[in-house]
C-alpha cells in the first residue's frame, strides 16, 4: 500500500530549538515500506514500486500492516552515502543483473518514521511518540537501520560536524509535529550543505538553453540545467556576441574568459559538479 510521504521545506541554516529534533539527512532514494496485505511492497515517494531493485529488504521482519517511511542508501569506502551507487541500483530492475549488484553495492533501509503500525493510523501521533514505536519494532541489521535523532538545541553543532565531513546536511524536526500525509510542511526543514565552485562557461545549449561549463583547468564540469535567475540571464546573453567562437545547430561555443560559482551537492565519480545551480559571478 503507497502512502504519499511529506515532504520537507529548505531554510539556509540550522537554529537550536528544544523544540525540534535534528537528524543526519542521508543522501539516497526516498523510499515507502509497507507490510499491508501480508507481504512487503516497497514504493518511491512518486509511487515507482521497487520491489525488483531491492529484493534483500523483502524479507525483513516487520509487524503486520504497517507502514514506515525511511532513505535507501549505498555507502561508499568511507562509509559514507553514495547517491550515484544508490542510483545505480534504483535504475536496474533485471532480476540477473540485481542479484550482482546486491554484493557489489549493497542497500540499506534507514528508517525514520512510522505512518500505520499493525493496521492503525498512528500519523496523528507526535514525532517523539512515532519514533518510540519506530524503535520498538526494528531489529537493525546489515539491511535496516534506524536514523538516529538528537535534541534540537544541538542543531548548529550538528551541522557544523556535517560540514567538516562533507555529508549532505541535516533535517530538523518539531518534536509535536503530526505525518502529513502527501503536503509540504514548515514542520521538517532540511538545510544542506552545498558546496561552492568556481567554474567558466564554455558554451549555451541553444534548445533547452543549459550552460556548459569546465573548471579553470580546462577539464569539463558537466552543464547547469537550472535556469539563471532573471537579471544574471540577461547579462550573460548581453556578452554571448563578445565571447562567442563558433557554434553549430546545437551550441553556441563561448571563450571561457566569463567565470561564475556555482552551488552543488558535490563531484560526481566522473569528476562532474551534482546538479549545479547559478549561484554568483566571479568579477
Amino acid at each position: 500500500m503507497f502512502i504519499s510521504p511529506m515532504l520537507l521545506h529548505r531554510t539556509d541554516k540550522p537554529l537550536n530549538n528544544h523544540d525540534n529534533i535534528c537528524e543526519l539527512k542521508i543522501d539516497g532514494i526516498r523510499l515507502i515500506l509497507s507490510t499491508v496485505g501480508g507481504r512487503i511492497n516497497l514504493y518511491s515517494r512518486h509511487n515507482t514500486h521497487c520491489n525488483a531493485q531491492f529484493p534483500e529488504l523483502l524479507d525483513i521482519k516487520l509487524p503486520p500492516n504497517t507502514i514506515l517511511d525511511g532513505e535507501i542508501c549505498v555507502t561508499d569506502q568511507l562509509g559514507k552515502p553514495c547517491f550515484e551507487s544508490v542510483s545505480k541500483r534504483f535504475q536496474t530492475s533485471n532480476t540477473k543483473k540485481t542479484a550482482i549488484l546486491k554484493t557489489q553495492l549493497p542497500i540499506q533501509y534507514c528508517a525514520f518514521d512510522i505512518i500505520r503500525y499493525k493496521g492503525k493510523e498512528v500519523y496523528s501521533l507526535p514525532l517523539v511518540e512515532r519514533k518510540e514505536i519506530l524503535s520498538d519494532i526494528i531489529t537493525e541489521n546489515n539491511h535496516i537501520s534506524l536514523v538516529r535523532w538528537i535534541d534540537g538545541d544541538n542543531s548548529e553543532e550538528l551541522f557544523e560536524l556535517v560540514k567538516q565531513e562533507s555529508l549532505e546536511g541535516i533535517v530538523v524536526k518539531r518534536k509535536n509535529s503530526s505525518y502529513q500525509v502527501g503536503k509540504r510542511s514548515r514542520d521538517w526543514l532540511k538545510i544542506v550543505n552545498y558546496q561552492y565552485y568556481q567554474v567558466v562557461i564554455t558554451g549555451i545549449k541553444k534548445r533547452k538553453h543549459e550552460i556548459l561549463i569546465s573548471f579553470p583547468n580546462g577539464a569539463s564540469a558537466g552543464t547547469v540545467e537550472f535556469p539563471f535567475p532573471p537579471n544574471e540571464r540577461k547579462a550573460l546573453w548581453g556578452l554571448v556576441n563578445q565571447l562567442k567562437l563558433e557554434e553549430d545547430r546545437n551550441v553556441i561555443y563561448l571563450d571561457p574568459k566569463l567565470m561564475i560559482e556555482v552551488k552543488s551537492r558535490g563531484v560526481t565519480k566522473n569528476g562532474y559538479i551534482r546538479t549545479p545551480s547559478f549561484h554568483r559571478y566571479c568579477i
